[in-house]
């Protein structure tokens, strides 16, 4: 009767998963110039990040770095590795993303500006048949929405 028990507790057990399904990054316009000067889209893009809440790790106006890591409650501007849970019920999900920002002067050709985006997510589960947090990690994309925002944002505030 034991054995019976154990092995039905491992067969309930072993059925209840979170598993992460890798998901191709999507091809984003992560570049734009602009044709106002160095100082006015430089102001323009850390603006964008104190409007937004994104606290800035690095800021070299000289070689024209940004760097920020954000904590983020949605997945807005994201698509993330595909969720799928079985025998457990969603407990949600922590998020980080990583951007680095680099404007440059072009000289004739404008003032360059590139964003690339990196995130990793924790999804977290709780099981139903023994209660305990299970938890698998997985990769999150930019969807273009971030850089459309900054990418716009600077355009207004340079016209």
């Amino acid at each position: 009767m034991k054995k019976v028990l154990l092995l039905a507790s491992v067969l309930i057990t072993s059925a209840c998963s979170i598993q992460v399904t890798k998901i191709n990054e999507p091809d984003v316009n992560n570049t734009r110039v602009f044709s106002s000067s160095y100082d006015s889209v430089w102001l323009a893009a850390v603006d964008w990040f104190a409007d937004n809440n994104v606290v800035i790790d690095k800021i070299e106006k000289e070689s024209g770095l940004i760097t920020a890591k954000h904590k983020l409650k949605t997945n807005f501007g994201l698509v993330c590795d595909k969720v799928e849970l079985s025998g457990l019920s969603d407990n949600g999900m922590n998020m980080h993303i990583s951007l680095s920002t680099t404007v440059r002067d072009k000289k004739k050709k404008g003032i360059k500006v590139r964003v690339n985006i990196s995130g990793r997510f924790e999804a977290f589960a709780r099981d139903d048949f023994n209660g305990r947090t299970r938890s698998a990690k997985g990769n999150c994309y930019s969807n273009g929405e971030i850089e459309k925002q900054l990418f716009n944002y600077i355009e207004s505030e340079t016209r």
